[in-house]
């Protein structure tokens, strides 16, 4: 199984095009001749923002309340199991997303990109140990072993296509595969990812917040409310396996709340083609 990784293939691209953008000094031109503009953009988009984040906030409570009942299935924290396991990186989670939220409303948008690959490294593997036949490596797990992500991704990839009504393999392993590689971007400081650090009115880094707020505003659906759809769906799952129907109509309930977070057919059917393998 080999990732196509399609969305990296327009980087060059990408950094030639913003490259460019900054050379035609487009934005500071406008600055100076507009100086009141970057900071009332800042501070519009700023208002925006905590406006996106108080709506998550509000359902924060009720995700809390959600994992802290599978405790209850758990009868001391230091319990090396798979349900015990799959509960610290849960909660894990809901930190980092606590976390980003509150980034969020400054316009940290790199530090938000290195907190939601980290919190969907943790959702993976509690995936992952919940699985059947994962015995050696939970127990590699607590005793300090790192469980490679790409490990957790076949998983998953393995599971989604084992129905029997999937006549057509999903491209599950090079999807999350390619989303991995998005976030690595930012955790390794690559040059197309500090682009979004440039502030193009100032031709500086982005010492004034004007640059993060405006990414943190354009990525917040696909990142921070991304990142609480999947905890749900997680959470959907542990309840699933616990056969906890009552917790699962809850989760329903939340996730109905988040709008439309289900791809079309449309989407669905893109997908497929943008990871069609060749023949």
């Amino acid at each position: 199984m080999k990732a196509a990784n399609k969305l990296k293939e327009g980087l060059a691209e990408r950094i030639k095009d913003r490259v460019q953008k900054l050379k035609n000094r487009k934005g500071h031109n406008y600055f100076l001749s507009n100086l009141t503009y970057p900071e009332n953009e800042k501070q519009k988009t700023k208002h925006q923002l905590q406006q996106a984040a108080a709506s998550l906030e509000e359902k924060m409570p009720e995700i809390k309340t959600l994992i802290k009942s599978i405790k209850f299935s758990i009868s001391h924290i230091w319990e090396q199991n798979a349900i015990t396991a799959v509960y610290i990186l849960i909660c894990k989670t809901y930190g980092n997303l606590e976390t980003i939220i509150t980034l969020a409303k400054d316009g940290r948008n790199v530090e938000i990109m290195e907190l939601a690959r980290s919190g969907h490294e943790s959702l993976d593997l509690a995936f992952l140990f919940l699985e059947e036949g994962q015995e050696e490596r939970l127990k590699s797990w607590f005793e300090g072993k790192i469980i490679d992500n790409k490990t957790a991704r076949e998983t998953l990839h393995k599971v989604l296509n084992s129905g029997e009504l999937n006549s057509t393999e999903l491209p599950v392993y090079d999807n999350k595969t390619d989303v991995y590689g998005i976030y690595s971007l930012y955790t390794h400081s690559s040059y197309v990812a500090l682009l979004d650090t440039i502030d193009v009115f100032h031709e500086d880094f982005d010492f004034e917040g004007i640059s993060g707020l405006h990414y943190t505003l354009q990525y917040f659906d696909a990142i921070v409310k991304q990142l609480m759809i999947s905890l749900l769906l997680e959470l959907k799952n542990v309840f699933t396996k616990l056969t906890n129907l009552e917790a699962v109509k809850h989760v329903d309930k939340l996730l109905g709340e988040m709008g439309n977070y289900k791809a079309s057919e449309a989407e669905i059917k893109e997908i497929f083609e943008k990871y069609k393998k060749s023949t």
